[in-house]
């Protein structure tokens, strides 16, 4: 079994590795346990099923409270901590720090120990972080995809919102400002002014001319319908997951280097345009799928 203890960053890069590990578990039948997604769980059907967020999965009934599942995270955490430190059950107990290890965990490529120890014994992944997948086998992607169907509620508000959208016009482009964080994430180099996404949308309205262009705006931060005068745009709902998958019902995403866009790219599998260079003068043949299969 492995088991996922890394709380690396948000909602996104959660997914991404989560995702990660399910697809190792659907390629070499290996069983995940992740513990570090509790704060989520609840907005996904399989996950909310599963105090244990297991894969493959299983149901185990729970009543929900924050508490128990920050204390069975804290011991669970500090016990494999301890263990850890005074190097024991080495044969058939892997604690691995993402961080400082270059060990091959990929589908396509994994380490033979690695996978000698998930299926015999167990895996803790404790901290770190790995960079995410860029590809996946058919099969991988989609038990990823079927593991993270969201919820009913979170469905119904999305489709609302997208339904209203494309009564505006034919093509519609979800457009994902990432303010709040970005402001300090690597030294503020990926945090682009409202003028600057402004800039971006008419470059997509330039280079389609002949079609009528809907902009679902998507933020971490409050925006005002009225800063985008000029556009049709609507706002999406600012819940965290509704305005994720809301990205992903659109037919062309743009934002700046970002896990949420990446996702909502390879969940929706459609085309995103990664904006690292605010002054380049975009073509649609610029637009990729994150990890398209």
């Amino acid at each position: 079994m492995i088991i996922l203890l890394n709380r690396c960053g948000q909602l996104a890069n959660r997914l991404f590795m989560f995702a990660k590990f399910i697809a190792l578990s659907q390629k070499y039948n290996l069983k995940v346990m992740n513990w570090a997604f509790f704060e989520y769980q609840r907005h996904f059907k399989q996950s909310n099923l599963d105090l244990f967020c297991r894969y493959p999965k299983k149901n185990f009934k729970f009543v929900r409270n924050k508490k128990v599942t920050d204390l069975l995270y804290f011991l669970c955490f500090q016990s494999f901590r301890f263990l850890n430190k005074i190097n024991i059950f080495k044969k058939r107990l892997m604690i691995i720090d993402l961080s400082s290890s270059d060990m091959a965990l990929d589908a396509a490529n994994c380490d033979p120990n690695f996978l000698w120890t998930a299926k015999n014994g167990l895996v803790v992944i404790l901290h770190g972080w790995r960079d995410v997948f860029t590809n996946l086998d058919k099969p991988e992607a989609s038990a990823v995809k079927d593991y993270f169907v969201i919820e009913d509620e979170h469905k119904n508000e999305i489709e609302k919102v997208i339904d209203d959208a494309r009564k505006l016009g034919q093509i519609l482009v979800g457009v994902h400002i990432r303010h709040g964080d970005y402001k300090w994430f690597c030294g503020g180099k990926y945090f682009y002014s409202t003028s600057v996404y402004k800039n971006l949308m008419e470059r997509f309205k330039n280079i389609n001319p002949d079609k009528s262009i809907v902009f679902l705006i998507c933020s971490n931060e409050l925006q005002i319908l009225s800063d985008f005068a000029g556009f049709n745009c609507v706002l999406a709902s600012g819940h965290r997951v509704e305005d994720l998958y809301a990205l992903s019902y659109c037919d062309y995403l743009i934002g700046p280097p970002s896990t949420y866009s990446m996702w909502a790219s390879f969940y929706g599998q459609k085309p995103l345009y990664i904006v690292e260079n605010t002054k380049h003068d975009f073509e649609l043949t610029d637009f990729k799928i994150f990890c398209e299969y």
